[in-house]
């Protein structure tokens, strides 16, 4: 083996060590369902509002990557998303997240009807792990949050 892809070995552990000496300082934020509201009602479907409320504990901010989720309306209208929203969580603090919901339902109201969310936001840690990640193409860690719950 020459000695240049030892070299690159090494730089690779090198980085790959500090980033993760960075990323076993930080603790994944929290994702919590805080509510999911009726925002409009025609005679042809419902447009839903999903508010996630995140915090972050770290003394970083993190910005945030994807928000996948699945609202699954009284267990037969399924809405699948993903949201790239464009936020960072404050070190130390609170970030509120708004994700739309739309079904088809035929004019039946859905106020009150039952749901169920699950879902997951990514997030970017600091420094050289996540550089590492997404050089390499790996996927950025995620925060999961789910909920059921009636409609308001």
């Amino acid at each position: 083996m020459s000695a240049h892809p030892r070299l690159l070995g090494l730089i690779f552990c090198a980085v790959a060590a500090a980033g993760c000496q960075t990323a076993a300082k930080i603790q994944p934020p929290t994702a919590q369902v805080a509510k999911v509201e009726l925002v409009e009602q025609t005679t042809q479907g419902a447009r839903l509002r999903l508010t996630i409320a995140m915090e972050n504990p770290n003394q970083v901010p993190l910005p945030l990557g994807a928000s996948q989720y699945t609202m699954v309306l009284d267990g037969d209208h399924t809405f699948s998303y993903t949201d790239r929203p464009k936020r960072t969580l404050p070190a130390g603090g609170q970030q509120i997240l708004e994700l739309p919901a739309a079904f088809e339902t035929g004019g039946r109201e859905v106020s009150g009807s039952a749901y169920t969310v699950t879902g997951t936001v990514s997030y970017r840690p600091p420094g050289q792990f996540r550089r590492l990640l997404i050089e390499t193409g790996l996927p950025l860690p995620t925060v999961e949050y789910s909920a059921s719950g009636t409609v308001q």
